[in-house]
């Protein structure tokens, strides 16, 4: 039967018994986090059978509990809590018994699905650590697999952006700020690189502004030309109907004149 219990530290070095709740599996291992935002402290725990068990802080000693079932139905021996997806966001890294380590990506409001899964590493997961092990500015996992097979494995993170985020890091001592040198070059470099790419996009969009404009100029020379065009059309047309009334108006004029004319000359 597993029990979960949690000791409140009074700074002194002793502890005053709080929430402890029973019931289900054996409980294995245990991490810490925020997994849904709220500024409290979760934690996640590990039971036999494969499932995980998320715990949710409600700030008055009192927390709700969430069931993450894995693909595998394999007890996790070990785990471990960080953003390995480069979103801000906590994840969960979990190493079972079937020689499986799966990457559970949390979703910021309390909710995990099967990110990545790695099989086949020869023996159960007991250990996991995550560390920069490449100074690439990207946490990767070791996991220490069963010592029957001696197998240390460790998986580098990779980034699909090209843009990771910097690891914390120490200056207040000596050995930390050698430490930092390697991953701060690394960052920027990288950061130069971008630099070049958002310098390279930049100009294309300038390109393609000026295209743009000198496109919109065309098409308001073309609009003015058809307006230039239509009016002499009109002007033209109006001119031909003056001349085609003034010319019915002079015929009839004329016809009009002819009797007149007739009866002047019989003196009549």
């Amino acid at each position: 039967e597993g029990v979960r219990q949690i000791l409140y530290g009074n700074g002194d070095g002793t502890f005053n018994e709080g929430t402890q709740s029973k019931g289900g599996s054996a409980l294995y291992m245990l991490e810490v986090g925020d997994f849904n935002g709220d500024g409290l402290l979760d934690y996640v725990t590990s039971e036999s059978g494969g499932n995980l068990l998320l715990y949710f802080n409600q700030g008055n000693d009192t927390f709700t509990e969430q069931t993450i079932t894995p693909s595998t139905a394999s007890t996790s021996q070990a785990l471990s809590v960080a953003d390995v997806t480069g979103d801000g966001i906590l994840d969960i890294i979990s190493g079972n018994q079937a020689d499986e380590l799966t990457v559970f990506e949390g979703d910021g409001a309390g909710n995990f699905s099967e990110a990545f899964k790695y099989t086949g590493l020869g023996g159960d997961v007991n250990d996991i650590n995550l560390a920069d092990v490449n100074n690439d500015g990207v946490l990767d996992i070791l996991a220490g697999v069963d010592v029957a097979t001696s197998n240390t494995m460790v998986f580098l993170g990779g980034t699909t952006s090209g843009v990771n985020p910097l690891l914390e890091f120490d200056l207040s001592t000596k050995a930390g700020a050698l430490q930092a040198l390697a991953p701060l070059e690394h960052k920027r470099e990288q950061l130069s690189e971008q630099r070049g790419v958002i310098g390279a996009f930049q100009s294309r969009l300038e390109s393609a502004v000026r295209t743009i404009t000198s496109t919109k100029d065309n098409y308001v020379a073309a609009e003015s030309r058809i307006r230039d065009a239509d009016f002499a059309q009109e002007t033209s047309e109006m001119i031909r109907l003056q001349i085609l009334r003034n010319s019915s108006a002079a015929v009839l004029s004329q016809a009009n004149l002819q009797p007149e004319l007739t009866l002047q000359l019989l003196g009549v």
